[in-house]
């Protein structure tokens, strides 16, 4: 049997990617579980990573390890681009040719994150959401030049355009006017790691209890909101404690100052970026989940909160929504009282929060990597030219999500 090539992007830095590296290691760990003999899978990688991937792939994958961008120098090319535009100039590169990947034996690219190139094999494309067409605000006027040129070529020249839920791929269809039988829904799934051993959280210092928000500072997360919930609550008697975790970069949102002007000093801590198991036992110790944000393309977080049977309010924006159903208390992000008001619900009233994470557990219980591997296998057929009447079956019956 002449085995299929699959080349993975996987050029990140862990810990410092947010939602992709839950995808990228999601697909390692569902191709684990996947019994594919005729799939020849490649990992690419950053040297000097870390081996990130380790423990999460099949014997039959390997890891390729490319050297990371000299950062220095990619540093010094974005300051003499800005000193550029300073002086009047209006340069914005086009995606181009991804020459690493391109020189990676393999019959189909996979690009499970934005920032790619195109290559000369037929591959798969992930625009996860189109964030900066709704909220120009957050967005610098060359971001949303970059992004439109990225996503734009991308979409226009793969050969699949793969979101995680049926709203994102109308949203395509509109901005972009993409052929929608080009785009394909593959629901994603949490990823729940498995320890070998109980992942050290001593030194994290747990309250005895606790909600959590686990979210990169991004201005769209809307942590302020949440901040001014938490400190309307105090002023009624009930005490919250909220744990955030993701990754904390400069340049973004302040959240100690948000806290501060908030009137929440006190009630909130910031854990940082946690390894996926130390998450999960942070994740699984609190009382609730409360995810406020203002846009969505498919939330990991409740995923995994309602996997380990955690409580979810959530904001009612986006494909969120369709996401949690009846498992999950929904609000207007923009509406600090009703944010207090499912917090002091999820906080007080044990019966609402039992029943919940009942829901949220059944709600999950048809995800996982290997069925979402299972759906990328067909894919990877199907543009190979290989797809079995089983592949083009599940392909047919596309969820609705």
């Amino acid at each position: 049997m002449i085995p299929l090539r699959v080349a993975v992007d996987a050029r990140l830095v862990p810990g410092n990617s947010g939602g992709v590296e839950t995808v990228v290691r999601g697909l390692a760990q569902g191709f684990a579980e996947l019994d594919a003999d005729d799939l020849e899978l490649t990992f690419v990688t950053y040297s000097g990573t870390g081996g990130w991937l380790d423990g999460q792939l099949s014997a039959k994958a390997t890891v390729r390890e490319v050297p990371a961008p000299n950062w220095a120098s990619v540093a010094r090319n974005r300051m003499r681009l800005n000193a550029y535009r300073r002086r009047g100039g209006a340069l914005v590169l086009a995606p181009g040719r991804d020459v690493v990947m391109d020189r990676v034996p393999a019959d189909v690219v996979h690009f499970p994150f934005q920032q790619s190139g195109f290559v000369s094999a037929p591959f798969i494309y992930h625009p996860h959401d189109l964030q900066h067409r709704h909220m120009p605000e957050f967005f610098t006027p060359r971001q949303l030049t970059k992004r439109d040129m990225r996503y734009t070529t991308m979409c226009a020249r793969a050969a699949v355009v793969a979101v995680g839920c049926s709203w994102v791929k109308d949203d395509v269809v509109t901005q972009f006017g993409v052929d929608p039988d080009r785009i394909h829904v593959v629901p994603l799934a949490p990823f729940v790691s498995e320890p070998t051993g109980m992942p050290d959280t001593q030194g994290l210092n747990l309250p005895a209890r606790y909600m959590i928000y686990p979210a990169a500072n991004w201005p769209h997360k809307n942590h302020g909101r949440l901040f001014k919930a938490l400190a309307r609550l105090r002023e009624r008697g009930v005490t919250v404690p909220l744990l955030l975790t993701g990754s904390r970069s400069a340049g973004r949102v302040d959240l100690d100052a948000l806290a501060a002007a908030a009137g929440a000093a006190g009630l909130v801590r910031h854990l940082g970026y946690l390894s996926p198991a130390q998450l999960q036992v942070v994740t699984e110790g609190a009382s609730a989940m409360i995810v406020p944000t203002l846009f969505e393309a498919e939330s990991f977080p409740i995923w995994e909160a309602f996997r380990l049977g955690v409580p979810v309010a959530c904001s009612n924006v986006t494909c969120i929504p369709r996401q949690v159903g009846d498992a999950a208390l929904v609000f207007d992000p923009y509406d600090v009282e009703a944010i207090a008001s499912a917090v002091e619900v999820l906080w007080t009233q044990p019966h609402v929060s039992q029943d919940l994470a009942r829901k949220g557990r059944e709600r999950a219980a048809g995800l996982s990597w290997q069925t979402t591997a299972r759906h990328f296998l067909a894919l990877y057929r199907l543009l190979a030219k290989r797809a079995t009447e089983q592949d083009l079956a599940l392909l047919a019956a596309e969820p609705t999500l």
